[in-house]
């Protein structure tokens, strides 16, 4: 397992890039706009980033999720409330995501 954590302190804000076991694949949780040190975190692991996710959402935070799927990401899963304009897994609690093995 490869686990980084990226704080903005700024907007309050911790992003975690996970890879699993040797799978190359990876998720993102929470990211911020500015995605370009986690896409080059995959680059360096090895990863394809293959799921984002985010666990909330707030006003006055925009969310990378729309510029990783742009990327490279295979696709997004935020909550079903969410109604977002572009195309995601709608989640609801307790729903289950796969990564890899």
């Amino acid at each position: 397992m490869y686990l980084k954590q990226f704080v903005d302190e700024t907007l309050g804000n911790s992003i975690l890039f996970d890879r699993l076991g040797n799978d190359r694949l990876a998720a993102v949780i929470d990211s911020t706009a500015c995605v370009d040190s986690l896409s080059s975190s995959g680059r360096r692991s090895g990863a394809a980033i293959d799921l984002r996710a985010d666990t909330h959402l707030h006003n006055d935070f925009i969310s990378g999720a729309h510029e990783l799927l742009a990327r490279e990401t295979s696709f997004v899963g935020a909550s079903a409330e969410a109604r977002l304009e572009f195309e995601y897994q709608p989640l609801r609690g307790g729903a289950t995501l796969s990564l890899g093995d």
